[in-house]
């Protein structure tokens, strides 16, 4: 994996809210791979504001970085239910 997807990694893995927008803009990224450590790491930080991305997201064209931004919204909106029913 390059850099990008590392950083892209550890930025989820933080889950600081910081991270939302620079996770939103590394969806766009030439490599697949950051493109889905994106996606991970944003379904890990479960920000809503990243609902619109992630579901352009769900329709790249690589089959791993659409399984991750799928799986990122399933998060989102579990995390978006739970709120709803407390």
């Amino acid at each position: 994996p390059s850099v990008r997807g590392f950083v892209a990694e550890a930025l989820g893995m933080i889950g600081d809210p910081k991270a939302v927008e620079p996770l939103i803009q590394l969806l766009d990224d030439g490599d697949s791979g950051v493109r889905k450590a994106a996606a991970t790491g944003l379904g890990s930080i479960g920000d809503p504001h990243a609902e619109g991305a992630l579901r352009k997201a769900a329709n790249d064209g690589d089959d791993e970085v659409r399984y991750a931004a799928e799986h990122a919204l399933e998060v989102l909106a579990r995390k978006k239910d739970e709120s709803s029913s407390s």
